[in-house]
């Protein structure tokens, strides 16, 4: 759909995906729109993993199970400028 023209503001990505990890993911997107909001989802994950995905490219993540209010933090501080 990036690759069609389609634009996104945010993307919630999973890490762990069939055929392409989230990781190959994110970075073919930000290679298509580099401005794109990609914010990683995983169960893998522990708060001092964060630069860990920052340096693979995703802006923020959140970790599984999700509740709602860790979910608005980041798209209430994304997408309060749209």
């Amino acid at each position: 759909m990036f690759e069609d023209g389609q634009q996104y503001d945010l993307v919630l990505m999973d890490i762990k995906m069939p055929v392409m990890d989230g990781y190959e993911t994110a970075k073919r997107l930000k290679a298509i729109k580099s401005d794109v909001i990609i914010i990683a989802q995983t169960a893998y994950a522990r708060p001092d993993d964060q630069s860990k995905f920052i340096d693979k490219g995703f802006d923020d993540y959140i970790s599984k199970p999700l509740k709602i209010n860790d979910i608005r933090k980041p798209f209430a501080a994304y997408l309060n400028g749209l």
